[in-house]
C-alpha cells in the first residue's frame, strides 16, 4: 500500500515504523530539514523528501497521484487543509488530516474533502490509529489495544463467524449484537450489519486490518 505522509512529526514515528515494517511503501514530505532529519536518522525503509508541501507539482512528482492513503499531519493547519484538497482532487481513497482550527475542520468535513479530521488537542497517535484502521480505541496497554469495531464501517467482516475472525485477523473478546445489545462470545456467531466487535489486538497485528475505505 502506498502511503504519503505530509509532515515528519516525531510523535507518530512508532506508527510509521510499523507501517513500513509490514511492507507498506511510505513517502514522507516536509519543508523542514530539522524535522526530516529525525526520520533520516532511523534505519527504516522509507523515502523522505524536503520540499514545499503545498507545491502541487512537487507532490505529484513524489507520488501523490499513486497514494492509497494521504496523511496530512504537518504542524501547519494551512498546509494540511491544502494537501487535503489536492488529495481529494485526485480521488485518493483515504485522506486523513490533522487540524486544530475548528472552523477549518468543519469545512473539511462538510465539503467531504476528508474522511477523518484529527484535532490537535487530542492524543495524536491515538487519533491517527483510529482514523487509519477505522476503529475506536477503548483502552491501550504496553503491548495491546482493546478496540471497538463497527461492522457498519468495516463491512467486510459481515458474514464471517467469530471463529473465522479469530483465525484470520485478531482475538475477539465479544460481539454486541442486535437492537437488544446482546453480548455474544460464541465462536459460531455470524457477524451481522450493526454488530459491534470488541477485540484485543497487539500492536504488531494492527496492520493486518489496515484497509482503504473511500
Amino acid at each position: 500500500m502506498n502511503i504519503l505522509i505530509i509532515g515528519a512529526i516525531k510523535d507518530v514515528y512508532p506508527i510509521v515504523e510499523e507501517l513500513a515494517r509490514t511492507g507498506n511503501h511510505i513517502v514522507i514530505v516536509d519543508n523542514s530539514k530539522e524535522r526530516a532529519s529525525y526520520y533520516t536518522s532511523k534505519s527504516i525503509d522509507i523515502a523522505i523528501h524536503v520540499l514545499n508541501p503545498i507545491d502541487y507539482d512537487a507532490l505529484v512528482e513524489v507520488g501523490l497521484p499513486r497514494a492509497d492513503i494521504v496523511l496530512a499531519i504537518h504542524p501547519s493547519d494551512t498546509v494540511n487543509f491544502i494537501v487535503g484538497m489536492y488529495a481529494k482532487n485526485l480521488n485518493i481513497p483515504k485522506i486523513i488530516v490533522l487540524i486544530s482550527d475548528e472552523k477549518l475542520a468543519r469545512i473539511l468535513l462538510n465539503l467531504g474533502i476528508t474522511r477523518a479530521v484529527i484535532a490537535k488537542n487530542r492524543l495524536i497517535n491515538r487519533g491517527l490509529i483510529e482514523a487509519l484502521y477505522d476503529v475506536k480505541i477503548i483502552d491501550v496497554d504496553e503491548d495491546n489495544y482493546l478496540i471497538l469495531i463497527d461492522s457498519n464501517v468495516r463491512s467486510e467482516l459481515i458474514g464471517l463467524s467469530i471463529g473465522e475472525i479469530v483465525e484470520k485477523l485478531f482475538k475477539v473478546v465479544a460481539v454486541i449484537s442486535g437492537e437488544e445489545r446482546r453480548v455474544v462470545i460464541d465462536k459460531y456467531h455470524i457477524v451481522e450489519k450493526g454488530d459491534k466487535i470488541i477485540a484485543l489486538i497487539s500492536r504488531s497485528e494492527l496492520t493486518k486490518i489496515l484497509r482503504i475505505q473511500a
